[in-house]
């Protein structure tokens, strides 16, 4: 259909101030408005502080206050260690000077009523207790899963030398399978086979029929260098707990629920371990527990394609693995902070990559048992961009209200890191749905910066700048926390199907950068949120089945008590192994009007064992609903057009003002400050009835988008802009088209964002 132009009909005005605060209506939602236009802002960003060099009272009390001075609202002590004391914390980790410098530090918060974010180990990741766990726990360490594959010939007992069993502290079997040759029959020899230590590490005994036979044997393994804990197993991480949260609990406990409110870990991930392949000496056993047999014979499909059920296989066994993760380290310190009145945060590595089982598994299932969730966006601006929306949907299935974000870390190049960098990267997370900043970070000695930017009073290119940045945060995230997120359109998490298509062998381990092959679902999302601006909820396929419930005009409703959300449309991408269930529920949707589109494939394969006709009988009937689409590609344009006749608000950029050039000293100014593929993204909120939607503009282009609303969203309402740069209540004027639409022009300059909210 032509696109027709309203410039002519309407010039949109920002007319004049609406009254101060103190006259606004007296409807119950006059705090809101009162608190967003104070001058004087109380939150701000939490600052990481790096705790290099030899620390002393003074001058932490002196940096506490300058922290202050810019509008921090805390900080998350990060004690380090090192060879070069430079970059030590000093005194050493845990001892008693150390404890009594960080109680200290609490104390000087608590009267300045600022908040300590407790990190919870020495330097990164969490998991060593600075060295103790592996001194204190040997046994207790991560593991991972390794195969050895040979060739033998049978009719007695045989002896399998372990390749690089010298170099293993632990080492258990998980299984031992055989099959003859050029067959994928697997037949289990666990039973009869006895691993043995040996002079030179492990050694195998085995009994195997008369005939040669392939035999593949599946270890669970530590290597002597390795001193993280065992994630997977929650009394190995209750033993690395009495070492560092007691430990500070016996000296701070007053403190933990008042200055200390939050808990916070870092970086676990299944790379830290050969081929990402992290596993545990009782995954058996939780098998057994979940199936009802041994999994002996399914282990050959994490290795290769066995030309078997290897969809099925690889979902059950992935599927524990990452429950595992699940129940594991999040689960346990959520549950010791629930105890002390404190909540648990943290994060895995890269939870923003394009294959998550290099990194956490399941990246929504990871944060169930989670408080808080928390990603973290470093190395370099716009890095892991299309992916912040997998724990803000982590957060929406799990009805929490709090997504911290530790921002800024090592990006690079260094003379980018300006006053507007920390505006840029903080409008691309927010509208992702991001609602708390961690700026990465303040270091204690300034001359010793390990990884930059120095985010501090000390910084020329920042300094000026942190107050008003912080007054900035406080009013974004007034809005953004603890306010219900709005999305219409949900994307089914292909979890089950990435894991079809993965194993330990095939794919180079570049720790979650390469996509997993056969399913573009993470391209996807990306171009929703980039080009497209749709915000979307990615369902995790347990959610579906036991938080969805079908409204009666077809609606499918995220039924949480806080965080509910209402979907207009199901995606479902490039699912060709799906389970059963959730189709089930995808066909109650569309049997009372719901929509739905399938781009790539229709399902095929089965995620539960023997049920691949199910899939196949339920796509078919499927088929022949009329509100049931099909798309066989990423076509942006027949997207853009589908999705906007089924939400609320479209946006459409329509005119470039200027291109600001880059100053003369930045000759390396990145493309990217100028790429407006990022441009006006937004995130609707809802928060004491009125309905937020934030836009931002973190290019280095003035630019002007046309904001639609479809006919009769928010009738009646007033229509206000509200600025978190200087807390201005304007209000807004609009135009409606002749089919009903609402439209809003909205200008903004380089680097700002802006409110437009119904109330």
């Amino acid at each position: 259909m032509k696109k027709i132009s309203w410039i002519i009909l309407s010039i949109i005005l920002f007319s004049e101030d609406l009254p101060a605060a103190t006259d606004l209506a007296e409807d119950g939602r006059r705090d809101l408005p009162a608190q967003f236009v104070q001058s004087e802002q109380k939150g701000g960003s939490l600052s990481l502080y790096w705790l290099n060099g030899e620390l002393n009272r003074e001058t932490l009390r002196q940096q506490i206050e300058l922290l202050q001075q810019n509008g921090f609202s805390g900080v998350a002590p990060l004690p380090m260690q090192s060879d070069n004391p430079a970059y030590s914390t000093v005194p050493a980790y845990l001892s008693r000077e150390y404890l009594e410098l960080y109680k200290f530090m609490l104390d000087e918060l608590a009267a300045r009523d600022m908040e300590l974010m407790f990190y919870d180990d020495c330097d990164f990741p969490t998991g060593t207790a600075g060295g103790r766990m592996k001194k204190a726990y040997p046994g207790k360490l991560i593991k991972y899963l390794t195969r050895v594959d040979t060739t033998l010939v049978g009719g007695d007992t045989v002896a399998v030398v372990i390749p690089d069993g010298s170099n293993m502290s632990y080492c258990k079997l998980m299984s031992a399978c055989i099959s003859k040759a050029g067959e994928t029959k697997w037949l289990s020899v666990t039973d009869k086979t006895t691993l043995v230590p040996t002079a030179d590490g492990y050694a195998a005994q085995t009994e195997l029929p008369a005939g040669e036979w392939r035999l593949q044997l599946f270890l669970c393994c530590t290597d002597r260098n390795m001193n993280l804990v065992d994630y997977l197993d929650p009394d190995a991480v209750n033993k690395l707990m009495e070492l560092t949260y007691e430990e500070y609990c016996k000296h701070f406990s007053g403190h933990f629920g008042t200055t200390v409110r939050t808990t916070f870990y870092d970086d676990h991930a299944y790379y830290h371990v050969p081929r990402a392949a992290e596993w545990t000496d009782g995954f058996n056993r939780k098998f057994r527990e979940k199936y009802g047999f041994s999994p002996d014979t399914l282990y050959p499909s994490l290795f290769e394609d066995t030309g078997g059920q290897d969809a099925a296989n690889r979902v059950a066994l992935f599927g524990i693995r990452d429950r595992l993760n699940a129940e594991g380290y999040p689960h346990v310190v959520s549950q010791w902070a629930a105890k002390h009145g404190m909540a648990c945060s943290g994060h895995p590595a890269g939870t923003y990559r394009a294959n998550p089982l290099q990194l956490m598994g399941d990246g929504l299932l990871y944060f169930k048992h989670q408080d808080v969730p928390l990603c973290d966006y470093i190395h370099f601006f716009r890095q892991g961009i299309d992916g912040f929306n997998i724990p803000a949907s982590a957060a929406y299935n799990y009805d929490r209200d709090i997504l911290y974000c530790e921002i800024y870390g090592n990006f690079q190049p260094d003379t980018c890191n300006d006053g507007d960098m920390l505006y840029r990267a903080a409008m691309d997370v927010y509208a992702r749905g991001i609602n708390k900043l961690i700026p990465h970070g303040t270091w204690y000695d300034a001359d010793h910066v390990k990884i930059i930017p120095e985010i501090s009073w000390r910084n020329p290119k920042m300094a000026t700048r942190l107050k008003d940045y912080n007054q900035w945060v406080s009013r974004c995230e007034m809005i953004l926390q603890h306010s219900r997120h709005v999305a219409q359109v949900g994307i089914l998490y292909p979890i089950a199907d990435l894991q079809s298509h993965y194993h330990f062998t095939e794919y180079r381990i570049t720790n979650g950068r390469e996509a997993i092959r056969g399913n573009r679902y993470y391209e996807f999302i990306g171009t929703m949120t980039r080009r497209l601006r749709v915000d979307y909820t990615l369902i995790h396929p347990e959610t579906l089945d036991e938080r969805c419930v079908v409204e009666k005009d077809g609606v499918l409703r995220l039924d949480n008590p806080k965080n509910y959300e209402e979907y207009n449309l199901l995606i479902v991408p490039w699912c060709r192994t799906i389970h059963v269930s959730n189709l089930a529920k995808i066909k109650a949707c569309v049997d009372l009007g719901g929509k739905v589109l399938f781009i790539g494939y229709y399902p095929e394969k089965s995620a539960e064992f023997s049920g691949d006709e199910e899939v196949k009988s339920l796509v078919s009937e499927l088929k022949r609903h009329s509100n049931v689409y099909f798309m066989d590609d990423l076509e942006e344009q027949k997207i853009r057009e589908f999705i906007r006749a089924n939400i609320d608000l479209t946006v459409q950029i329509e005119q470039v003002k200027e291109v600001r050039g880059a100053p003369p000293a930045h000759t390396d100014w990145p493309a990217s400050f100028r790429d407006m593929d990022c441009a006006f993204n937004v995130i609707h909120k809802v928060k004491e009835g009125i309905d937020f939607f934030f836009f931002g503009n973190p290019t280095d282009c003035g630019l002007t988008a046309e904001i639609s609303f479809r006919a009769g969203f928010r009738k009646g309402a007033c229509i206000e802009l509200w600025d978190p740069h200087t807390g201005k209540i304007e209000k807004l004027n609009s135009v409606q088209t002749p089919d009903g639409r609402l439209l809003i022009k909205l200008p903004l300059e380089p680097v700002q964002s802006r409110f437009v909210v119904f109330r």
